[in-house]
């Protein structure tokens, strides 16, 4: 109640990073919690104020009474796991990998392992074309992902086509502790770099078996 009540100019006079660390806990709550529950009161809470609504009636509107929010969104963060975005961050890492591996294979440079190509990310010896340039800053991001995702446990490669077929790695993959592996394709056209394609494969579930009666 005492965070919501704050008006716009008690929030700019105090400027509390508490404040901030308590405005984006209670979005990610209503963003996430009780697998999507409140995304869509949230939303309209949203419109409302964006058309001037008084943020209480909007709120009633949109909610009902927020009599219990406060118990509900702290059992809610309290029960959330130490690392509970893996797979978000692991995601992230393969899709910076396979934009800097498709980059250096259109410019007919290959990396045989994920280590060798974070080396070359590293020292900046990781090729690209002109018109295909990430950004600079990009490679420090990209590196100390790549480790906090390996710290985590995920196992992170390249694919291969068969035996003989090339060299050039077909995607980067991430394999992750529960069996997923999140797989991102090195497209390249000639001496530029296509879409980067990003998506996740589940385990396959163990054959059911019937006994006879």
């Amino acid at each position: 109640d005492a965070m919501m009540a704050l008006s716009h100019e008690q929030w700019n006079k105090e400027m509390k990073g508490e404040n901030y660390d308590q405005a984006w806990a209670m979005v990610q709550f209503l963003a996430h919690a009780d697998n999507g529950k409140y995304q869509k009161p949230f939303t309209q809470f949203m419109i409302a104020l964006s058309r001037g609504k008084q943020w209480k009636l909007a709120w009633q509107e949109s909610f009902g009474s927020a009599e219990g929010f406060e118990k509900q969104w702290e059992a809610w963060w309290t029960s959330q796991p130490t690392n509970p975005t893996p797979v978000v961050y692991s995601e992230a890492a393969v899709r910076m990998l396979a934009n800097y591996a498709a980059r250096a294979a259109s410019q007919k440079q290959y990396f045989t392992t994920i280590d060798e190509l974070v080396a070359a990310i590293k020292d900046k010896s990781a090729k690209s074309a002109p018109a295909d340039a990430l950004p600079p800053g990009l490679a420090t991001d990209c590196v100390s992902l790549t480790t906090a995702v390996q710290k985590m446990g995920v196992k992170l490669e390249f694919e291969f086509p068969p035996k003989g077929a090339t060299t050039v790695p077909l995607a980067v993959t991430g394999k992750l502790d529960d069996g997923r592996t999140i797989r991102a394709t090195t497209p390249t056209r000639g001496p530029r770099v296509g879409q980067i394609q990003v998506g996740t494969v589940a385990p396959k579930a163990p054959p059911t078996t019937r006994k006879a009666k």
